[in-house]
């Protein structure tokens, strides 16, 4: 993971208020690059997501309730950082 990309995502966690598209966002982004970096790991190459992926996924991430939404975020976005931070 680039520099870049850490800072770009300690931005968006050092945010007091994140409205919910945003925060869908950020966890939409982070399992795409999952999906990338597990290709990568499986075939040795670059494997982008299918198409729709990132909408579909925000589908479904939009269709939790509040509470759910913040565990989830929790789970996701904010472990992920404190990984790249160690």
């Amino acid at each position: 993971m680039t520099l870049t990309l850490l800072l770009f995502i300690n931005d968006y966690l050092n945010k007091q208020t994140m409205d919910r598209s945003t925060i869908i966002w950020e966890i939409t982004r982070i399992d795409t690059m999952s999906y990338r970096n597990v290709g990568m790991q499986l075939t040795g190459s670059y494997t982008h997501e299918p198409d729709g992926y990132r909408s579909k996924l925000y589908d479904v991430y939009n269709s939790l309730s509040d509470s759910n939404l913040e565990i989830l975020y929790n789970l996701k976005v904010t472990s992920f950082n404190k990984i790249n931070q160690n």
